[in-house]
């Protein structure tokens, strides 16, 4: 026995919608795969990568923003080299990079008023070590901005970055200080706040 089927036309909007939702749901998707996401110091070790001292739990990688809190018991110590995307380093804060220790940044956020930039401190910072800002991406409109304590020690501590630093405090450079794109040493943009 032959069986007959029937089929009725959809009206065109149907279609129209039923597009308009795939192309929305596929927009959200490629936008939440772009975005960064966030890690927070908890500090249960000193150690930069131990996956438990952050939260949610993993050591960074380039596309993560980075948040350094002061409530963290024990600050962390970068001992060997690491990645992020930014770095926030928190008032009463801190973070210390030590002669084997190596952090480079290539991404960027927004902390207010335009102050887009990978490395943002109104913590204390000591670098004995390397801190790379945007060796290959852009990172904002400031390699790194001081509002705390910065410190490149002496010893073979650099810190170089393809973009100005923005100095709100003072950023002790008793080491290098390698801008690029034919910035001198002195190519820090400087702007002082009380």
């Amino acid at each position: 026995m032959k069986q007959q089927y029937t089929f009725t036309r959809q009206p065109r909007h149907v279609y129209a919608r039923l597009l308009g939702s795939l192309l929305s749901g596929l927009l959200l998707l490629l936008t939440g795969l772009n975005a960064q996401a966030q890690k927070n110091w908890v500090g249960t070790t000193t150690n930069w990568n131990t996956a438990s001292n952050w939260s949610p739990a993993g050591i960074p990688t380039a596309s993560d923003n980075v948040v350094i809190a002061a409530s963290a018991t024990k600050q962390p110590v970068l001992t060997v080299s690491a990645l992020a995307g930014s770095v926030e380093v928190q008032s009463g804060a801190s973070l210390s990079i030590t002669s084997g220790g190596k952090l480079t940044l290539n991404g960027s956020r927004d902390f207010g008023s335009g102050q887009t930039t990978a490395f943002y401190t109104s913590g204390t910072v000591t670098n004995a070590g390397q801190l790379v800002i945007g060796n290959t991406s852009a990172v904002g409109r400031y390699g790194l901005i001081n509002k705390g304590s910065f410190s490149n020690e002496t010893g073979g501590a650099s810190l170089s970055t393809d973009q100005p630093a923005m100095v709100c405090k003072t950023v002790l450079l008793q080491e290098s200080y390698s801008p690029t794109q034919g910035k001198s040493s002195s190519g820090l943009t400087q702007r002082w706040e009380s």
